[in-house]
């Protein structure tokens, strides 16, 4: 029998979008695309709870997310937003603690001597006592996917997750999601601009335009489409670096 998928998204209309169809499976991450407006970030409010519905369904798993409560969406899924909303009278570790509400185990294991994986994976393990204040634009981007990643949520969703990270930086959490889709089965929807990052990490590329999704494809097969390279103006030459 097969899988339910983590998160299928039916029909959806809301403000800004049009009749969006896809499914997310564990362990897959798909890619949104499109020009700027063309309603990617309504997409993953949608999907997470945050725009209303006019028409269609949302499910986390077996569960129509309308029927659950906040608590429980925020239990399944976790939303990254680009606008660097962070709660800057918070030290970097209490700030990371707030994704831990509903499993305490990740913290139970700090103390000055012991090194944590995903500390180290975002460079965070000297920042802990850090305000949030006093972090760069950067810095602050790595607390907000850090947070993302202790949640253990099901469904992580991330709206332009790169902003702000150099080109080290990005690999690194290119090769870092690769890595906790195989291990963690994580579910990934993400948007971004950056068609290099999206061909490492994306197992499926939607692409949108004024709100209606009108390809979708892996990211080579969308590449290769006229009417995509069209509407984006976009031009990607391989990067044997990556």
């Amino acid at each position: 029998m097969p899988t339910r998928p983590i998160l299928s998204v039916e029909s959806v209309s809301a403000r800004g979008i049009t009749s969006i169809d896809f499914s997310v499976h564990a362990g897959q991450c798909v890619g949104l695309i499109g020009c700027n407006g063309s309603g990617k970030t309504s997409v993953l409010h949608a999907v997470s709870g945050l725009l209303p519905l006019d028409k269609g369904c949302v499910f986390y798993g077996q569960s129509k997310i309308s029927d659950l409560s906040h608590k429980e969406r925020a239990a399944y899924r976790f939303l990254v937003m680009q606008d660097h909303s962070i709660y800057h009278e918070l030290t970097v570790k209490e700030y990371l603690m707030l994704a831990s509400f509903f499993d305490q185990s990740w913290f139970q294991q700090f103390s000055g001597k012991i090194k944590n994986d995903l500390l180290e994976q975002f460079e965070l393990d000297t920042f802990l006592n850090r305000s949030c204040a006093s972090l760069s634009l950067g810095e602050k981007q790595r607390t907000m996917l850090c947070q993302a990643f202790v949640s253990k949520r099901s469904l992580v969703l991330l709206d332009e997750p790169t902003n702000a990270l150099d080109v080290r930086q990005t690999r690194r959490f290119g090769h870092f999601l690769n890595a906790d889709r195989r291990e963690n089965n994580t579910a990934i929807v993400l948007v971004s601009h950056d068609m290099h990052f999206v061909q490492n990490v994306c197992d499926v590329v939607l692409v949108l335009d004024r709100g209606v999704m009108i390809a979708c494809g892996t990211p080579q097969e969308i590449l290769a489409m006229p009417l995509v390279q069209n509407t984006l103006e976009i031009w990607v030459t391989s990067d044997s670096s990556n």
